[in-house]
């Protein structure tokens, strides 16, 4: 979740600034969706895509995000991306590939950096069939004044137990 820049306040993404990885989320609806995933995984590495309701969490919908995946990785599409997240890229991203991503709007990122900060993310958790916790700043030009906390989750798609989506949410929070 690379490219976020919020229509509210202006804040892009600062291309120099690096995506940090937590070991578990800190923002509260963040880690709600971490506790839901696992309850819907039991035993497994992960649930099912057909696991997972949307209608157990409609509050959070707005930042909620679906990619599948396409060819084992080689590319992913998004099948939703909600409102908020719209609302802070300044772009719909519903039915884009990864590979043909713009930058948006007031960002710092080139379209480049951007498609490769996404890719990066998404086949960080195809490598390792976990969820990540990506955290960024958003800036206005004098420093941090917003920050980003994302989750990404793998689902599985049937049987075979590999990863065919990749669902996940970003929230902003004020830097004090």
């Amino acid at each position: 979740m690379s490219s976020f820049t919020s229509d509210i306040d202006g804040s892009p993404l600062d291309g120099s600034a690096s995506i940090e990885l937590l070991e578990t989320p800190v923002h509260e609806d963040a880690l709600f969706l971490l506790n839901y995933w696992n309850e819907k995984r039991r035993d497994r590495a992960m649930p099912d895509r057909s696991d997972i309701s949307p209608t157990d969490f409609p509050r959070l919908l707005p930042n909620f995000g679906i990619a599948e995946v396409i060819a084992g990785g080689e590319d992913f599409r998004f099948r939703l991306y909600g409102s908020e997240l719209t609302a802070m890229t300044g772009l719909d991203r519903t039915g884009e590939l990864f590979s043909e991503l713009k930058a948006a709007p007031k960002t710092l990122l080139s379209d480049e950096e951007t498609r490769r900060r996404w890719f990066e993310l998404a086949r960080g958790i195809l490598a390792f069939a976990q969820p990540i916790f990506p955290k960024a700043p958003l800036r206005d030009g004098r420093g941090p004044k917003r920050m980003m906390h994302g989750i990404i989750l793998p689902l599985s798609a049937g049987e075979d137990g590999k990863i065919g989506q990749l669902v996940g949410a970003g929230f902003i929070t004020r830097v004090s």
